[in-house]
């Protein structure tokens, strides 16, 4: 398993980056979740982990522009939220994102890779694997193999 970068979380919010030994801001955090980087953030005082904490407030502060959750999405959250159906959406969800990020690379690379003449037919293969993944996604999304999406090979 990779090493976490630890950040410390002050009273005051502040963010302390102990790799860098520097203050960084939730932009930063940001970058670090867009580049992979793994972190985690610990209250200074408590040592509480409030990564989850800090990531919701970097959500926040990207819904302010283009919202990604609209109203009714995010009352649809609440609803859920503590109805014994919560892990079956929060699995869904996640299972979904991982599926939507996979397309995308594999639409980019189809893009980039093949000829003129085999994109048609790429991209006709690319769609069937698409819609056996999500047709895969539906039949169980209750499932708990939270690590990884259903098979995503390449085409």
């Amino acid at each position: 398993m990779s090493k976490h970068r630890l950040i410390k979380k002050y009273p005051n919010r502040r963010l302390y980056d102990t790799e860098l030994s520097a203050y960084i801001t939730l932009d930063d955090l940001k970058q670090y979740v867009i580049d992979f980087i793994p972190i985690k953030i610990i209250d200074n005082n408590t040592e509480e982990d409030v990564t989850r904490a800090c990531l919701i407030q970097v959500i926040l502060e990207l819904e302010t522009g283009v919202p990604l959750f609209s109203q009714e999405t995010l009352e649809q959250m609440i609803r859920v939220h503590g109805n014994p159906m919560q892990t079956v959406v929060k699995n869904f969800l996640e299972k979904s994102l991982h599926v939507f990020i996979e397309q995308q690379k594999n639409f980019q690379n189809l893009t980039e890779e093949t000829p003129k003449e085999d994109y048609f037919a790429s991209l006709t293969k690319l769609t069937a694997k698409n819609m056996a993944l999500w047709q895969e996604l539906w039949k169980n999304p209750s499932a708990t193999d939270e690590t990884s999406p259903p098979n995503n090979s390449k085409i």
